[in-house]
């Protein structure tokens, strides 16, 4: 697809426009997990057990939701250094520009109004789950990298 992005993003109807800022939040909090795992690889069980939280169903509908929400006003109003890192990481990440020019293999003109364009909702969750597992798995080796420099 052709891309000038910010005329594309206003394209998109409102529910494919959440749709990308939530692809954009979580690879905003994986890219985070990921680099401050680099800097502090003490800190990979707590992001361990975070994203496992926030990846499995639990018992009540939306506590998943809810974990992500909390974690963004953490980023938001809170005034440590790694919580304005990861508000910077967000806000740069839902810049419309970059989230179109970021998704545009998930993008494609609609069929019914050639001057709309639809996001491909499978192709969506597989791009995000696909770079959440890389950025998950680069900050597994980092921890247990660090952790085997520290045993005999």
């Amino acid at each position: 697809m052709d891309c000038d992005c910010g005329s594309v993003f206003n394209r998109l109807s409102k529910g494919d426009k959440v749709k990308l800022r939530g692809s954009a939040l979580t690879k905003a909090i994986t890219g985070f997990v990921r680099d401050d795992t680099e800097e502090r690889p003490w800190l990979y069980p707590v992001y361990l057990t975070y994203m496992l939280t926030v990846a499995t169903p639990l018992p009540f509908f939306g506590a998943g939701t809810v974990v992500i929400a909390g974690t963004a006003a953490w980023a938001k109003y809170g005034s440590s250094e790694r919580a304005q890192d990861l508000n910077q990481r967000i806000t740069e990440s839902f810049n419309e520009a970059a989230l179109v020019c970021a998704h545009k293999e998930v993008l494609e003109k609609d069929p019914d109004e050639p001057d709309q364009v639809r996001l491909n909702n499978m192709g969506l969750i597989k791009h995000t789950a696909k770079a959440a597992a890389n950025d998950t798995w680069k900050a597994t080796k980092i921890a247990f990298g660090s952790l085997k420099r520290l045993l005999p």
